[in-house]
């Protein structure tokens, strides 16, 4: 079998049926012997006790599959908007992804963010029309507002030749001149798709299983296989700790390989890879070696964090600083403990929880002596809280959110300055 690897991820409004069709997809390509479903909490990509409670996805987990000769690592990620910068930093990984979407609800304002972020990180996007077995679904209205709403070219599979010929000016001359191929029109599409001028568009039932295959075809079709290998290049999209609390930094690798005890700079700090491993949900397996397309977790590596790069540079394996991403927490709550824990123990947790998830930029205010997290709504306060007890046994209270304070540029402003070097 290939040892070819591709990474997608899928992305949709919450209830849309995510978690559903990526179970389905595990299932349906034999990675899980038993269909688990979300309202029972069987699923693997949710497994998390939380994520069972509440019956939504908290935190991007993934899980591999085969297909077509083709390792596959996709990636379930949050729905809810209050953990949209998970779903960001998990598109970084991606070669591609799946938006899902109901089609009797139609192109929810969610999706529309969802679309926009896929856009800003150059990931090529599926549109999946999802619950059309109901008898409310409406796919031509679905079709209709993705265009409208997505700013997309909604291209319904398998193609018509004459709307691909629309899309790709060389395919267009040999569309024209009648001297075209299967192959031909396949390459077009491809081309399509990566380049963001169509949104191939499939339907289906995920809690069915309808579609799906017509899916895993599209994918097998749409996606590239990864360039020859060429110098290391990899970006760390995530960072989590295993049941024993050791700290696992993911790793897309889109080049290069990676190697249990290969060394890294970080400035003046010299770190090495202690195990390198590939994540099944809450499962993981030791390899011995990672290449260019795989999606694992590296250990012993402290500096590293989510958006950061990994590279070669004058021959040495480095790290870069990344950036920050385009979601940012736009409230501030502040926390404080309710079972007695100090507040230095209660500061060194929530560390812990910023370093997988950056986006609450712990601050503590020396004037009110406040403890402040950055928040992006009242549902991630109830997961912060629950995780803090869960993991480290310490029962916190947070106060009710508030708007941060930030200023901006109002309107342009020209300024004119007459320079004198000469004093006259």
């Amino acid at each position: 079998m290939s040892t070819e690897s591709r990474t997608i991820g899928i992305l949709a409004h919450v209830d849309a049926g995510k978690t559903t069709l990526s179970e389905r997809i595990l299932y349906e390509t034999g990675a899980v012997r038993a269909l688990g479903r979300v309202d029972r909490g069987s699923t693997v990509l949710d497994s998390d006790q939380i994520e069972r409670e509440r019956g939504i996805t908290v935190f991007s987990d993934q899980a591999d599959f085969f297909y077509g000769g083709r390792r596959y690592t996709l990636i379930d990620t949050p729905g809810h908007v209050d953990f949209a910068a998970e779903t960001e930093r998990a598109l970084s990984a991606l070669d591609a992804a799946i938006l899902l979407a109901d089609a009797s609800d139609g192109i929810k304002p969610h999706a529309i963010l969802l679309n926009s972020l896929a856009r800003a990180h150059h990931v090529p996007v599926i549109l999946f029309l999802n619950k059309c077995d109901l008898a409310t679904a409406d796919v031509p209205r679905a079709i209709r507002q993705a265009q409208q709403r997505l700013n997309a070219e909604p291209l319904p599979l398998p193609a018509d030749p004459e709307r691909v010929a629309e899309l790709d000016e060389a395919f267009l001359e040999r569309y024209l001149s009648g001297e075209w191929s299967d192959d031909d029109l396949i390459q077009a599409l491809r081309r399509a798709f990566l380049s963001g001028a169509c949104m191939p568009v499939l339907t289906g039932s995920a809690l069915k299983g309808d579609g799906v295959k017509a899916l895993l075809e599209a994918l097998n079709l749409l996606i590239p296989d990864a360039k020859p290998a060429s110098p290391l290049d990899g970006a760390v999209y995530k960072i989590r700790r295993d049941a024993k609390g050791q700290r696992m930094a993911f790793v897309k690798l889109f080049s290069g390989t990676l190697k249990p005890r290969d060394a890294f700079a970080f400035g003046d700090r010299i770190e090495k890879i202690g195990e390198i491993r590939r994540a099944f949900g809450n499962r993981y397996e030791s390899i011995d070696c990672a290449k260019e397309g795989d999606a694992v977790a590296i250990t012993g590596v402290t500096s590293l964090h989510a958006g950061d790069r990994i590279c070669i540079q004058d021959g040495k394996r480095i790290a870069i600083s990344g950036s920050d991403g385009v979601i940012h927490a736009a409230l501030s709550a502040k926390v404080e403990s309710a079972d007695g824990t100090n507040e230095n123990t209660l500061a060194e947790k929530l560390r812990i929880l910023e370093d997988e998830e950056p986006q609450l930029k712990l601050r503590f205010n020396p004037v009110t002596k406040e403890t402040l997290v950055r928040v992006m709504g009242p549902i991630q306060l109830e997961v912060l809280q629950k995780i803090l007890f869960s993991r480290f046994g310490i029962y916190a209270k947070f106060l009710p959110p508030e708007v941060v304070y930030m200023e901006t540029i109002a309107e342009p402003v020209v300024g004119c300055g007459h320079y004198e070097p000469l004093r006259h």
